[in-house]
């Protein structure tokens, strides 16, 4: 009920900023989101599985016309594809508590038949490991391969304190 309460709060203040009506929402999310915005499984947060914000939301606020509910790995990638127009491929490695990311091909971001394709959620990195062989708990993935990609963004830190790097 608390997170849902801070939702609607920032909800409200958004709606309430603007003379412009707004009709489209977006909501980036930790956990597994299928095709239909909904909040499968997250293993972080207790109860947060088979969560629909969409339902919730629209039932408070029916003026939202829209509102699409994406996995935080693959809205970071769409955010970042969106800084590099002139690019049709990406792939995008967001780094926290475990490595995430998206892939965008031709445009479109990748959700494959089951929406799950492109979808680099729970790989658990050893934070143990990591410290000891960096010296500090978050970082950059070394060495980077994917084909036919034509630039890899890297994403590393925390929602206050991210750093990026471009490899063409």
């Amino acid at each position: 009920d608390f997170l849902v309460t801070c939702v609607f709060q920032a909800i409200e203040k958004n709606l309430n900023s603007t003379e412009e009506k707004i009709f489209v929402l977006g909501i980036s999310t930790r956990g597994s989101v299928d095709l239909n915005g909904l909040v499968m499984r997250d293993g972080l947060i207790k109860g947060y599985e088979n969560f629909s914000w969409r339902k919730i939301i629209k039932k408070k606020y029916p003026q939202l016309k829209t509102i699409t509910v994406l996995n935080d790995g693959r809205s970071s990638a769409w955010g970042s594809f969106i800084n590099f127009p002139k690019k049709n491929n990406l792939a995008h490695f967001v780094i926290g508590t475990g490595i995430g990311g998206g892939m965008i091909i031709d445009g479109n971001l990748v959700f494959g038949s089951h929406g799950f394709a492109s979808n680099f959620g729970h790989i658990k990195i050893n934070i143990v490991e990591f410290k000891k062989e960096f010296g500090r708990s978050y970082g950059i993935v070394q060495p980077i391969m994917v084909e036919d990609a034509e630039i890899v963004i890297v994403t590393a830190g925390s929602i206050t304190s991210t750093a990026r790097l471009a490899i063409k």
